[in-house]
C-alpha cells in the first residue's frame, strides 16, 4: 500500500469530519486527491473497510446521537443540522442504524454503538511484515465440492431420506479425500 494513499485518506477523513453539518459531496472530498471516484473508492474501501458514503452517513448519525443526548435541540433541528432532508428521513436512517428511534434514544440516554472517526495508528506501517512471494506450479489434483440447497426447494424424497443421502455423499467424499491424501 502506498503511503500517498494513506495521506489522501487522512485528508479526506479530515475534510469529512470538518463538514459533517454540511452536505458532503463526494466530488468535494475528492477534489485534492487527483484520483477518479472509482479508483479512490477502491482505496477507501481497502483502508477504511467501507464505502465513503456509508462512512459519512454513520458519522453524521453518531454525531446526531451525541447531540440528542447532550443538547435540548429538537429532533427536527438536529436532522436539519446534519443535512437530512426531513425528520422522517432522519428517523428512518437513525432507526436503521441504531435499531431505536431518536426519541427513544434520547429518553434512554445511552451513547452506545457510536461510530468513531477513522484514525490511523502511529505504528500503522510498523506492524506490516514483509513476506516473500513465490509462484509454484502444482501437480494436477482432483477437486470435489458439495452444494446444499435451502429448504424451499420441493424434493421427492422425505427429510429422513435426504439426510441419509447427504450423509452417504459426505461419507463417500471423505473416503475419497482420505484415499487421495495417502497415495
Amino acid at each position: 500500500m502506498k503511503i500517498d494513499y494513506v495521506k489522501k485518506i487522512e485528508q479526506c477523513i479530515s475534510y469529512i469530519e470538518d463538514n459533517l453539518t454540511h452536505k458532503v459531496h463526494i466530488d468535494d472530498v475528492l477534489e485534492n486527491t487527483h484520483y477518479s471516484y472509482p479508483h479512490f473508492h477502491r482505496i477507501f474501501m481497502d483502508i477504511v473497510g467501507e464505502p465513503m458514503t456509508t462512512y459519512i452517513r454513520k458519522r453524521k448519525l453518531s454525531c446526531a446521537a451525541v447531540e440528542l443526548i447532550n443538547t435540548k435541540k429538537t429532533i427536527v433541528d438536529i436532522a436539519l443540522d446534519y443535512n437530512f432532508s426531513s425528520q422522517q428521513t432522519f428517523n428512518r436512517a437513525f432507526t436503521g442504524y441504531f435499531g431505536i428511534s431518536p426519541l427513544k434514544y434520547r429518553k434512554i440516554g445511552m451513547l452506545d454503538d457510536l461510530y468513531k472517526p477513522f484514525a490511523f495508528t502511529d505504528c500503522f506501517f510498523e506492524d506490516l511484515i514483509p513476506i516473500s512471494v513465490s509462484i509454484e506450479r502444482l501437480q494436477p489434483m482432483k477437486v470435489a465440492s458439495y452444494h446444499s440447497y435451502n429448504g424451499n426447494i420441493i424434493v421427492k424424497n422425505s427429510r429422513q431420506e435426504q439426510d441419509t443421502l447427504v450423509s452417504k455423499a459426505w461419507g463417500n467424499l471423505v473416503r475419497w479425500q482420505m484415499s487421495y491424501l495417502f497415495q
